[in-house]
């Protein structure tokens, strides 16, 4: 019973491949080649810059408020927290002793 559900999903995928003119006999052709990039979605691969833009790491304003929120957050705090915190396998008895943990 279980071998007969393996071959019925198996089935499913070489039908999904049919729908894109996949040819079984010549596996290593041109056309099977460009087939499966299809499948595989490539045509809506976006460049690095298109990336960036649609991510918003283009904007100016944003990564100008980064950088000034680091450097006030590392004035106030220290950097110590920013870089080894509680997050980096930083004992808490460590972070009491520094008097950046408070009970």
């Amino acid at each position: 019973m279980l071998h007969q559900n393996f071959y019925e999903d198996h089935i499913e995928y070489i039908n999904d491949f049919k729908k894109y003119n996949f040819n079984f006999k010549k596996i290593n052709s041109k056309k099977n080649y460009t087939s499966v990039l299809k499948i595989l979605g490539f045509d809506c691969l976006k460049s690095r810059t298109e990336l960036k833009k649609l991510f918003g790491w283009d904007n100016k304003i944003k990564i100008f408020f980064a950088i000034f929120f680091l450097y006030t957050y590392d004035l106030m705090h220290g950097q110590d927290l920013r870089n080894k915190g509680v997050y980096h396998n930083t004992k808490i008895a460590d972070l009491k002793k520094k008097k950046m943990l408070v009970d």
